[in-house]
């Protein structure tokens, strides 16, 4: 998810708001419990040793000295995304399989999660900074490549 600044206009009705929530609006849709049960559920979608390889190469891909990263990677990021960040990716990539009601992750799902998971864990060098690249120019680099050799 990107959040944009709002405009003047939306700042001053943002700021006009109450500040402590109207928890009378609020209604229940699910209980802790139920939550932990959909944890589990989740936990159980499968991803095949395929899929989990081309996600450890995406994350391994996010470093610039990785001999196989895009060299837009190599030239503009200064670190890449961490393990947390790649467990954050399959676990990220079973929940859109289980809300797409499916049993098993596909290559649909990580295409589609990855930009959000990826977006705040590339950190960019000084010099994507000075040339404005976008940490979104440099995924979207990405994900062309790992689409190329795909279908190669």
């Amino acid at each position: 998810i990107q959040v944009v600044f709002p405009t003047t206009a939306e700042l001053k009705q943002i700021m006009s708001l109450p500040t402590t929530p109207s928890f009378d609006r609020m209604k229940v849709v699910a209980n802790g419990e139920k939550f932990q049960q959909i944890q589990q559920l989740v936990e159980q979608i499968l991803v095949s040793d395929s899929l989990m390889d081309e996600a450890v190469d995406l994350v391994f891909k996010t470093h610039p000295d990785y001999e196989h990263s895009p060299d837009s990677i190599k030239r503009y990021v200064l670190s890449g995304v961490g393990p947390r960040g790649g467990q954050a990716l399959i676990r990220a990539m079973k929940a859109r399989a289980f809300l797409h009601q499916r049993f098993h992750v596909s290559r649909e799902d990580l295409e589609a999660i990855l930009p959000a998971v990826f977006r705040h864990r590339i950190i960019r060098n000084f010099e994507a900074e000075a040339v404005n690249i976008s940490t979104d120019s440099l995924i979207e680099e990405l994900l062309s490549e790992w689409r190329k050799e795909r279908s190669q």
